[in-house]
């Protein structure tokens, strides 16, 4: 490990910052915006600025970090931290990692960024089965109201933080914001049309398809159901 990123690790550890691990659109700011409203915290802080030193760290920092298939954040500056560099950090941290159905991920970041390679969301999601976090936020599971308030308090103890008053409204809200407003892409999915969703994205699809055995596994043992997309042929 570069040892620049073992001492930032090791500050991490000391300050008892919280850490936020996501893959692209997996709703990253719904699990940050969540645990903002917590008497505990005031701030994120994204894991390169903390690696620069622009930020004290301590116990009221979230820390964010985008994983793609080789382990950098979401601006691409990081370099020499790896997957396992970070998984072995999550042992150490409080971490709350947001988990979304994959496809549903790489159609998001489609129709935002439509010129983009989104297979780093895939990538990012054959590695989860390496991460033992506090605990794993499916925003797109539950439907009910009662479930979600349960997920939402057990997410916070398994934190060590006190439960608060405002997860009844979070539950009831409950709006990720890669799931917001209404578009062609996400109409085909929940139609089930597989094949016109691969005609608008065929790269994508198709490398999801092609790893859809490393990544199903680990979805059913988070409690998604059968996926439409692993049964394409």
């Amino acid at each position: 490990m570069n040892p620049k990123i073992a001492r930032l690790f090791n500050a991490i550890k000391k300050s008892k910052a919280t850490l936020v691990v996501s893959p692209h659109h997996t709703g990253t700011w719904f699990a940050l915006e969540f645990l903002l409203w917590h008497s505990r915290f005031c701030k994120v802080v994204e894991l390169n600025d903390a690696l620069w030193g622009n930020h004290p760290l301590h116990s009221s920092c979230i820390i964010h970090l985008h994983l793609a298939g080789n382990g950098i954040n979401s601006r691409g500056v990081i370099k020499g931290i790896s997957i396992d560099d970070v998984a072995q950090l999550v042992r150490f941290v409080p971490t709350l990692i947001p988990i979304r159905d994959p496809m549903s991920a790489i159609i998001s970041r489609q129709e935002r960024h439509p010129g983009f390679d989104h297979t780093l969301i895939v990538d990012a999601f054959t590695h989860l089965w390496k991460f033992n976090p506090s605990a794993w936020l499916p925003v797109d599971l539950l439907g009910s109201y009662h479930d979600r308030l349960n997920l939402l308090s057990d997410t916070l103890q398994r934190l060590g933080l006190n439960v608060e008053p405002y997860i009844y409204r979070y539950a009831r809200d409950w709006t990720p914001q890669n799931t917001r407003g209404d578009y062609e892409l996400k109409h085909i999915y929940a139609n089930g049309d597989l094949e016109g969703l691969r005609n608008r994205m065929p790269v994508n699809f198709d490398y999801l398809i092609m790893r859809r055995h490393e990544i199903a596994p680990f979805m059913a043992k988070r409690g998604y159901p059968h996926f439409s997309w692993e049964d394409y042929r």
